[in-house]
């Protein structure tokens, strides 16, 4: 595939904590508020939610970074991210309209349009009013054993006795852990400790040496796995061809290999898979406002990236990766204007 490169980023973590003090609100706060509330005179200023993930994560990080370019580029709109717990919660945020926009995994994405997996019990068409704005950067799932679990815990199929962390429940790491890694291991839920956390509350667990490993995903050089390489209780751990197979196969998510010294204390690479994070908007969000988003978040990506390295894989010629689903009408024209689509 595309986008891995040598070396290490400094996560800017400081300035995106400062754009999400200046402007974020809770979703409850601006729902309170309306779509649009007057702003003086005759103008109007147009809310926009976006739906992120966990606290200190990729999505929230990122989602920070662009609610403050967004706040600062535009008087007629006004941002702000809320914290959700990952991908399945997002879709039922920007489908419902309780958000405008939403973080997630493309494959969750599609399943959910289409009525698939863990969606195939829900409603036809429930999932069908959002469209497909960008693909965002590579997703990869991690899996990390901690030093005092290592002589039990040399594989993935060593899994059963063990406390893990594998992500919000509901989450994607929980729905990989139940329809991809148990399976291939020939194992359940009940054969291990799952521990439904992540990022600051996983980095916590390990410090307390409350956990012997997590399995979830996220950015490539994440900031989380970054901090809980550094404590020197983890090893990052590679996962077997067959495991990598079931996860791949039929999916948008792809196979990946993940350099040594990628992060503090990993001498070894490791092999696993990866899947494009994407943004959608809710169908009903304006073509305008939609396509002033994508414009603008196209046209600062080296101001986004200096807040959050991942925002580097914001690039047009990836734009469409992951788009199994229909565009929103902003997104197109704003991908016909640069020459994506004719």
């Amino acid at each position: 595939m595309i986008f891995l490169k040598k070396g290490k980023f400094l996560f800017l973590i400081g300035i995106v904590l400062l754009l999400i003090l200046a402007g974020c609100q809770s979703g409850e706060q601006v729902a309170q508020k309306g779509n649009e509330k007057g702003s003086g005179g005759d103008q109007k200023s147009q809310f926009v939610r976006v739906a992120t993930g966990g606290s200190g994560g990729n999505y929230y990080r990122l989602g920070g970074a662009m609610m403050g370019l967004m706040n600062n580029k535009f008087n007629n709109y006004e941002y702000s991210i809320q914290a959700t717990d990952g991908t399945p919660h997002n879709i039922a945020l920007v489908n419902s309209g309780e958000v405008e926009i939403a973080f997630g995994t493309a494959q969750t994405f599609i399943d959910a349009y289409n009525n698939e997996g863990q969606f195939a019990e829900q409603e036809k068409g429930k999932f069908q009013n959002m469209g497909f704005l960008t693909f965002v950067y590579p997703n990869v799932t991690h899996f990390g054993v901690s030093e005092w679990a290592d002589d039990s815990f040399k594989t993935i199929y060593d899994l059963p006795g063990h406390s893990v962390s594998i992500n919000k429940l509901g989450s994607t790491g929980t729905i990989e852990m139940q329809e991809i890694i148990l399976p291939v291991i020939d194992a359940a839920f009940e054969d291990f400790s799952p521990e439904y956390t992540v990022h600051g509350e996983t980095i916590d667990q390990l410090r307390n040496r409350q956990i012997d490993g997590a399995i979830w995903g996220d950015g490539i050089y994440s900031a989380s796995w970054t901090e809980m390489m550094n404590t020197g209780f983890m090893t990052l751990k590679s996962f077997p061809d067959e495991v990598i197979e079931a996860a791949t196969k039929d999916s948008v998510k792809f196979p990946i290999t993940i350099e040594a010294g990628s992060y503090p204390n990993q001498d070894e690479p490791f092999t696993t898979w990866a899947e494009p994070i994407l943004l959608v908007a809710n169908s009903d969000m304006s073509e305008q406002a939609v396509y002033d988003f994508l414009k603008t978040t196209f046209e600062n990506v080296e101001d986004l990236t200096a807040v959050i390295p991942l925002a580097k894989y914001i690039d047009k010629e990836f734009a469409l990766q992951g788009q199994e689903f229909p565009l929103h009408p902003g997104a197109e024209k704003y991908f016909k204007e640069i020459g994506l689509l004719d």
